[in-house]
């Protein structure tokens, strides 16, 4: 018998660690990191539910760090086996690594600065980041490719990001062919820069992400109106538009919008900047990876670069960083992370989000505990690197730039294949999410339905 074992993101949205045994093979499927309240956090990051040296392989759905941040404690605890992702997830995942380690470092000499009797420590360090490296063999989409005896894996568009992938492994078992299915996270359809995610056909044991499971998006087409009103009753009033993103993905869509908004000539001469080394050394990324992209992508190129070269400024440097401070006019600010949980961001509340005139978008998930999830629920008073700070900044919510798919969008990516999966379980989500999208799958398929819980196995 096959058996999974759900060692993360069950329960919850982050962490990400599906431990896959076949035919005497341990397989593991991302190796994330857990975000929310920081000591919870800590604690889960800093040991894993299985032996990694008992790991004989790990796929990687795509480059986050919730899906790949803790591979560097997972090889300095003894995993030396190939790590299998797609050419631009493997590459993504080196940068992003390689910023976790240092972000860490640095939070860990500010706060300790701030806190000098509770000093924390960095999990791992850009020495542990080098280790993995070597240990990833890229893989194309949709080009079977057998990791061990028997046992093939194929990559499939899940839409998500840039090198996002469903991870679809077939094998024989008795004499029985079998196939299993990992969506990853599912994007949405039609949505600038990657293309949409695409139809697994078959699975015997679906595990799918589920999010937003008990959310509905508003519609992506209005998605440059709702940025542009935004800025417009900012501007109004003088602020300053903060943006806490993703650095691979959710900003350079946000930056692609901004392009296009500037183009088409409706957010005037307002000074637009993405304050992220990491976003910024991700562009190369995509324009090496271009052929994997959408036409909306296509199409803002041919008048302009919105990954680096046109309206949209990179800023690199820490000076630089600081030197936004200096300015009194309005302008937007894109920064990771995107539940505010670390890097510059925080910097950046720390100085403007006591000011009314200012305005904060979240725009995209924000997991429990995180300081985007405080936000999110109209806390006014915060925490930042340890010292209170009170919320009088606009705090919006724009869930339509979601990267993740809504529950109708996931009923729908289930009715998309060939037939309903005679299995299905639900990660990926925080129990109200997931257990509202397990009723509607119920509803609408004959499929056994199950929401996973951290630390189970099953047998299939």
């Amino acid at each position: 018998m096959a058996r999974i074992t759900f060692a993360g993101a069950a329960g919850e949205v982050t962490g990400s660690r599906h431990l896959l045994e076949i035919n005497g093979k341990k397989i593991l499927l991302d190796c994330g990191t857990f975000q929310g309240h920081r000591s919870d956090a800590e604690a889960k990051n800093r040991k894993f539910l299985f032996d990694p040296e008992q790991v004989d392989a790990v796929i990687l759905s795509h480059a986050h760090v919730d899906h790949t941040g803790s591979l560097p404690l997972l090889v300095k605890q003894g995993f030396n086996g190939p790590i299998f992702a797609t050419p631009a997830t493997a590459e993504l995942a080196g940068l992003l690594l390689a910023d976790s380690a240092h972000l860490q470092e640095m939070d860990a000499l500010f706060f300790n600065k701030k806190n000098p009797q509770h000093p924390i420590t960095p999990i791992y360090t850009a020495q542990d980041v080098a280790a993995v490296p070597p240990l990833m063999r890229p893989q194309n989409y949709y080009s079977p490719f057998e990791i061990f005896p028997g046992i093939r894996v194929e990559f499939i568009e899940a839409g998500h990001i840039l090198g996002s992938a469903q991870i679809a492994i077939n094998w024989s078992e008795n004499g029985k062919d079998r196939r299993f299915v990992f969506t990853g996270d599912i994007g949405r359809k039609g949505m600038p820069i990657v293309r949409d995610p695409a139809n697994p056909k078959t699975a015997d044991f679906l595990v799918m992400e589920s999010t937003y499971g008990n959310r509905l998006h508003d519609d992506i087409s209005g998605a440059r109106q709702h940025l542009q009103d935004i800025i417009a009753r900012t501007i109004k009033r003088g602020g300053k538009v903060l943006i806490p993103a993703f650095a691979v993905g959710r900003a350079q869509e946000i930056a692609e919008m901004m392009e296009e908004l500037h183009q088409r000539g409706e957010i005037g001469q307002l000074q637009v900047f993405v304050d992220s080394p990491l976003a910024s050394k991700t562009t190369g990324v995509f324009a090496r990876h271009a052929d994997t992209l959408d036409e909306d992508y296509k199409r803002v190129a041919q008048y302009s670069d919105p990954f680096g070269h046109g309206w949209v400024h990179y800023v690199e440097t820490q000076q630089d960083s600081m030197k936004l401070n200096e300015i009194k006019h309005s302008f937007v600010i894109i920064a990771p992370s995107g539940m505010c949980e670390g890097g510059r961001i925080l910097h950046h509340l720390r100085n403007n989000i006591g000011d009314a005139r200012n305005t904060v978008i979240l725009a995209g998930f924000q997991a429990e505990g995180t300081l985007g999830r405080k936000l999110s629920d109209g806390i006014k008073d915060v925490l930042l690197f340890g010292m209170p700070a009170k919320v009088r900044a606009e705090v919006t919510i724009a869930h339509e730039y979601s990267a993740h798919a809504d529950w109708k969008e996931l009923v729908d990516h289930v009715r998309s294949m060939d037939a309903p999966p005679p299995r299905v379980v639900l990660v990926h989500g925080e129990p109200d999410a997931s257990s509202a999208l397990a009723q509607q799958l119920q509803s609408s398929f004959p499929s056994k339905i199950h929401v996973a819980k951290l630390g189970e196995s099953i047998e299939f």
